[in-house]
């Protein structure tokens, strides 16, 4: 990695439905000044202008995948421009080396479901009902189409479980990573660090 500041980098915050992807890229683009762009807003966007639901239109992504497509080749743009934090099930996969830090985000299914339903302003059966749909399309949809492992945790330089850290706590991690990041000029993640 050539020596970047700040404003130049390229984050992806990757990770499955409530595991806290905004949060994290949110703290990320308050911290360094950099712009936001979500996969799962471009998505919910498309599905929206097509009058579906998001489970309707993951099924209608398993049969056309001009849809992941679309939004895979919006990502790689943006990426291109650097300083940009991208939100995504698969940007840490999809930018690759591109990304000079890659974050994933879990949390346990139950919590994710909990958070979903609060968001989405439905029961806690309904989104788990919701959510088990989605990420079975999700896992055949990217394995089909990029033979990925959206749940590959060495992809990452960073692991991070929400469920075990405050917002606070989240941006001081990340804070310290990307700090050392640019002190070090890249070369201080030579593997993965995983906060559980």
């Amino acid at each position: 990695m050539k020596k970047k500041g700040y404003d130049e980098l390229v984050v992806t915050v990757s990770g499955v439905s409530g595991a806290g992807k905004t949060t994290c890229a949110e703290i990320i683009v308050e911290l360094f000044g950099l712009r936001y762009v979500s996969a799962g807003m471009i998505f919910r966007k498309m599905a929206s202008e097509r009058g579906m639901s998001i489970v309707e239109f993951s099924l209608e992504a398993e049969k056309d995948e001009a849809i992941d497509r679309l939004i895979d080749d919006q990502t790689l743009r943006e990426a291109s421009f650097g300083g940009v934090v991208l939100d995504g099930r698969l940007t840490g996969i999809m930018v690759g080396e591109k990304a000079d830090l890659r974050v994933l985000v879990v949390a346990p299914f139950e919590e994710r479901v909990k958070r979903i339903a609060e968001r989405d302003g439905v029961s806690f059966e309904e989104a788990r009902e919701q959510t088990l749909k989605r990420e079975f399309s999700e896992v055949h949809r990217y394995k089909k189409l990029y033979g990925a492992d959206i749940n590959d945790v060495e992809k990452y330089d960073i692991v991070l479980n929400t469920a075990k850290f405050t917002p606070e706590k989240i941006k001081s991690i990340i804070k310290t990573t990307v700090e050392n990041l640019i002190r070090n000029n890249g070369k201080s993640l030579y593997y993965s660090h995983s906060f559980y």
